[in-house]
């Protein structure tokens, strides 16, 4: 989907597309790299292992997920969006 619409797969070019729409951004500790270039732009980002493959996997993912959302609602970050 991303090559249709000639954006490179990289998690800072998925931020930058996304950088009106996005508070946050969950990114896999192999993009690590490229956290300082997604928060230049005005994301928070938390980084985690987001491949799951059990089902303590899945619920580390999720709870890492919460606690995120919790700190960006709790610092004012969150973006409001009108008609949803």
């Amino acid at each position: 989907m991303l090559q249709e619409l000639s954006i490179p797969p990289t998690a800072k070019s998925v931020a930058e597309h996304y950088q009106d729409f996005l508070d946050g951004f969950i990114m896999d500790s192999i993009d690590e790299a490229l956290t300082p270039g997604i928060q230049s732009i005005g994301i928070a980002t938390t980084v985690t292992d987001i491949v799951m493959h059990t089902l303590e996997d899945r619920v580390r993912l999720a709870q890492t997920c919460l606690e995120f959302i919790e700190s960006l609602s709790e610092s004012g970050g969150a973006k409001s969006v009108s008609g949803v």
